[in-house]
């Protein structure tokens, strides 16, 4: 899987595309509750399973060291030398001594006093095994495509070499076994937690962090990382966000390798309603809107079986007619017509019966026909230089309410 020139083909392939979360048998996934530990998990896992099951990760702690390090001093500071954090490898200059080769990103991986990495050291030192956990040292460049006059907004980078952005750190590499356990959750990359962890053995740690020697993160690093430099003014913030990439294209770069087995233990949850509540209060609901349902149900027949009471009365025509009881309360609840009515009753007793359950509003008043028809009005009326608010039969016979001032 590992030769002196770096993966094997496939191997490198799976991994390229577990790196960006296009595998089908892999994710690489970073859980925040166990200090932001990137771990390998399955690509398709249905919601409602829950397993144990083991499988490898890594933690990486990042530390920048552009602070720390010796300046250049004058207006446009820059690190000269790491050598007094005893970092004497960065700044990285390459073999061939070219400083205008200024877009050189590089990851090195000590070995006691030696450095490895695919642009230097030896790499069949790995052979020998690397002890667990691995100190790494990163130089990460890119263009700001500005000549100059930017400013840095956090201490983590440095505006040099023109128009380069140059980042330093020093980080810590701790490669696991885990055993994980996953409860049922809503997606497939939520619900897991390590349970167990144990450091890989000096062997295969020097197998995990062979692509990070081979610099085929390196350059994803880097992409995945400047834009929360540039922006955040907060080192920690930016150490944070370097760890956490760094740490899942490291695991993620190994997915070529591993395969998927069989889990330690594992069962199928099905969630109900009555499982979340306590089943008294879940049945007392349940009652509740059987009891509201039926007196609904009640209330509506009792309303249609409702009948008004119904008058037959014989109206000033002669002719009879049968009135509902409701239509009276009716007009005389929305209409003021049947109170004037009762103010300017008719003489006749038997004649005032019958007004009084008419629903037709004209009804209520007696209309004689003469020579013309008369009519009863309401409301102002002028009756020379007064002006007042009452009755009137045609306009002409007026009986006034008073004067209106």
């Amino acid at each position: 899987m590992v030769g002196a020139d770096g993966l094997t083909p496939a191997v490198l392939q799976d991994g390229l595309l577990l790196a960006a979360n296009s595998s089908v048998k892999f994710q690489a996934i970073t859980l925040a509750d166990s200090t932001d530990a990137a771990i390998i998990v399955p690509s398709d896992t249905e919601s409602d399973v829950q397993f144990r099951a083991q499988t490898y990760g890594l933690r990486a702690q990042c530390h920048s060291l552009n602070a720390g390090c010796a300046q250049s001093g004058g207006d446009t500071s820059h690190v000269q030398n790491c050598s007094n954090l005893g970092v004497p490898e960065l700044p990285y200059t390459p073999p061939s001594g070219n400083i205008g080769d200024q877009l050189v990103s590089i990851v090195m991986v000590r070995m006691g006093s030696t450095n490895i990495s695919s642009s230097g050291g030896s790499w069949q030192a790995t052979h020998q095994g690397l002890a667990n956990p691995v100190t790494a040292l990163l130089q990460l460049r890119w263009s700001s495509f500005i000549d100059g006059g930017l400013t840095r907004p956090n201490d983590a980078i440095d505006v040099y070499p023109i128009p380069s952005i140059s980042m330093y750190a020093q980080c810590t590499l701790s490669f696991f076994q885990a055993t994980i356990q996953r409860s049922v959750s809503t997606t497939s990359t939520d619900g897991y937690v390590i349970s167990d962890e144990q450091p890989t053995d000096a062997n295969f740690t020097a197998l995990l962090v062979a692509p990070i020697v081979n610099q085929y993160v390196t350059l994803r690093l880097v992409s995945n990382i400047q834009a929360q430099a540039m922006a955040d003014t907060n080192v920690a913030s930016v150490e944070a966000t370097l760890s956490q990439e760094l740490g899942r294209l490291g695991i993620g770069m190994t997915g070529g390798m591993l395969m998927l087995a069989n889990t330690l233990d594992q069962q199928v949850i099905h969630q109900t309603l009555v499982s979340r509540y306590p089943l008294a209060p879940a049945l007392t609901f349940v009652l509740l809107l059987y009891v509201y349902a039926l007196l609904t149900l009640w209330i509506v027949v009792w309303a249609v079986g409702v009948k008004s009471e119904v008058f037959e009365v014989e109206i000033p025509a002669g002719r009879r007619k049968n009135v509902l009881e409701v239509e009276l309360v009716q007009l005389r609840l929305t209409n003021p017509m049947p109170i004037i009515a009762a103010l300017f009753p008719p003489d006749d007793k038997d004649l005032k019966a019958q007004l009084s359950v008419q629903t037709d509003v004209l009804g209520l008043f007696i209309e004689h026909k003469g020579e013309r028809d008369a009519r009863l009005l309401i409301g102002l009326q002028e009756e020379g230089e007064r002006i007042g608010y009452g009755l009137a039969l045609d306009r002409s016979e007026f009986v006034a309410d008073k004067d209106c001032t």
